[in-house]
């Protein structure tokens, strides 16, 4: 009788150490399988992002009007709806520049921006005039901010902040936007 009530605490001891081994097993199994995806998801993040640089272009010649902004997409993924925030001189508070949004960047794609330069309620007559902000090597005492926002193809939004001016070459700051709609796991 003693063996018998001791085979039946053995066999109850076994079957609860198994379940126990059967539960590790899954956690491990599940533990490695999310890691997974989480390197997956990164790597997959990193192939789509976008990167966008602003500057001005010169053509060559000493023409004012040679000059042009560009924009271009230095990351790995298409830029969607790209916008510029509208640029106010930090001095001159009636100086703001509107610049157009561009659809669509692809990697590696260079685009000249189309702007109206506006001084105080009128359209500036020659808006090439004050592109001279825009430039690095500028010997003016101001710096000041050009944000960008835009979307991979994903939807996750970002926005660059490129300082221009005080130490004459443009810094930029990049950020990611938080959308409501975003899963937790994108904001890491």
């Amino acid at each position: 009788m003693i063996n018998k009530k001791m085979s039946s605490a053995t066999l109850i001891i076994f079957i609860i150490a198994g379940a126990i081994a059967l539960i590790i097993f899954i956690k491990k199994g599940r533990t490695e399988f999310i890691k997974r995806a989480v390197i997956k998801q990164k790597v997959r993040k990193l192939a789509i992002e976008p990167s966008l640089t602003f500057y001005l272009k010169s053509g060559g010649s000493s023409d004012k009007e040679d000059r042009i902004i560009c924009l271009q997409n230095t990351g790995r993924g298409r830029a969607l709806n790209v916008t510029i925030k509208d640029f106010h001189h930090p001095d001159e508070k009636d100086w703001t520049f509107k610049f157009e949004k561009t659809l669509t960047l692809e990697p590696g794609e260079e685009t000249e921006i189309d702007f109206k330069f506006i001084v105080g309620d009128y359209k500036a007559s020659n808006k090439f005039e004050q592109l001279w902000m825009f430039d690095p090597a500028h010997d003016h005492d101001f710096a000041s901010n050009i944000v960008l926002s835009y979307f991979d193809i994903d939807g996750n939004g970002y926005n660059n902040t490129i300082t221009i001016g005080e130490d004459k070459k443009p810094k930029v700051n990049r950020s990611k936007l938080i959308h409501t709609v975003m899963p937790l796991d994108r904001l890491k």
